[in-house]
């Protein structure tokens, strides 16, 4: 297909230069800003603490549906804050991992 306006054959990945091996492999990246290494470490110490907390959580669910088991009353509000809690932990993590 051919763009009459700019004369471009949409077919011919060259006339698209950002596409273009060439020009990536020639790109300078070091332009960009690189993440300062106090950054990375505040996100870090932020993941291992989440994930102290998800292991509490995880161990504080696994007591209560212990509990709940001999019991007739089963607490079933309970179990889901403490499962949307966990929840909750887990998606922060891969957020802060995805960062």
């Amino acid at each position: 297909m051919i763009n009459k306006s700019w004369n471009i054959d949409f077919a011919i990945n060259e006339n698209f230069y950002i596409f273009n091996d060439r020009y990536i492999s020639k790109y300078d990246f070091s332009i960009f800003e690189t993440v300062s290494k106090e950054y990375l470490e505040s996100i870090q110490n932020e993941i291992a603490n989440l994930e102290k907390n998800l292991i509490i959580k995880q161990e504080e669910f696994e007591i209560f549906i212990q509990e709940q088991k001999n019991n007739w009353d089963f607490d079933f509000i309970k179990r889901q804050e403490l499962q949307n809690e966990i929840i909750f932990i887990e998606r922060e993590i891969k957020n802060l991992k995805t960062k």
